[in-house]
């Protein structure tokens, strides 16, 4: 009957669980202009939406100016743009250049 129980070493507790903490990576800077706003596209679906910065990532450096983190998404692409027509034409001349066609 002993063969049957399970041992105390088997047995997990959700507090033993170690838990993975992502670290974030500097990937690169952009200095937007003044009534600029930022964009992704999603390659996916070829939906352009604005991208909302959280509150908790702001901060300010030596300037005085606010530097606002973006967590990048897999299979998107970012943009700096005055309104979301200007995007589509920024995120299209990206991805000409990257198939190699002159813009």
């Amino acid at each position: 009957m002993k063969e049957l129980e399970p041992k105390k070493q088997d047995i997990k507790h959700p507090s033993e669980e170690r838990q993975v903490v992502k670290k974030l990576q500097h990937v690169s800077s952009i200095k937007m202009h003044r009534g600029h706003k930022f964009f992704q596209l999603c390659l996916a679906t070829q939906e352009i939406t604005e991208v909302e910065f959280d509150d908790v990532l702001v901060r300010y450096d030596e300037s005085g100016n606010a530097r606002k983190k973006v967590v990048i998404k897999p299979q998107h692409l970012y943009t700096s743009a005055l309104n979301k027509k200007n995007a589509e034409k920024h995120f299209k001349n990206m991805i000409l250049r990257s198939k190699g066609y002159p813009v």
